[in-house]
């Protein structure tokens, strides 16, 4: 099974099962404020990196960084293919406010 459609049959319904709170919130406020937005809703579920670029936040790293200079405590996770292999997607979680 190739990456794409790994990722298709079991990453995208996790993101179809967050669609309300992650994909299609209203888009008001800073980039900031969106990304802090996102990662409160996502909860324990995480917030993948594609999601955030998806949503129009394409430098979320310097928003990551920005919030975690402002105290919240922001851990990141790689994913992993099923036979091991790193990918490039990473999930963040906000720890502080759960």
């Amino acid at each position: 099974m190739s990456l794409g459609n790994y990722f298709k049959k079991n990453i995208k319904p996790l993101a179809d099962e967050l669609d309300d709170s992650i994909n299609h919130y209203e888009k008001k406020g800073t980039q900031l404020e969106r990304a802090y937005k996102m990662l409160k809703r996502a909860g324990s579920h995480g917030v993948h990196n594609y999601d955030f670029s998806n949503n129009g936040m394409l430098r979320y790293g310097s928003l990551i960084l920005e919030l975690r200079k402002d105290g919240h405590n922001i851990s990141v996770e790689r994913q992993y293919l099923p036979n091991g292999r790193s990918t490039q997607v990473y999930k963040y979680y906000l720890l502080d406010e759960e």
